[in-house]
């Protein structure tokens, strides 16, 4: 839901950000889809292509999940210095870089 508000639209696009595999990545996606987060909308230029779009229901989520996921990262990082933490930052973007 992160990735697709933040303007990932398709499948494929999600896979490459993530490093997803793509079989594992529609099961994500239509579990999401049955729970009412997401809808997919077929691509007008090309009709192999499915739009990914949250809905009002996965909009409404979206705030919780970045609230969550700061909770978790800030435990996980309790007890690491300031520098340590921009460290680990700093290496997580090389690591994203490589793709």
């Amino acid at each position: 839901l992160v990735n697709l508000a933040s303007g990932c639209d398709s499948s494929s696009d999600l896979c490459r950000s993530v490093s997803y595999d793509p079989g594992a990545m529609t099961r994500m996606l239509d579990r999401l889809e049955r729970k009412g987060l997401i809808r997919r909308v077929r691509c007008f230029e090309d009709r192999r292509v499915a739009r990914l779009a949250l809905t009002d229901e996965g909009k409404a989520v979206y705030p919780q999940l970045i609230e969550r996921a700061a909770t978790v990262l800030n435990r996980k990082l309790r007890g690491f210095s300031p520098d340590e933490v921009r460290q680990l930052e700093s290496l997580l973007q090389r690591m994203l870089m490589n793709d």
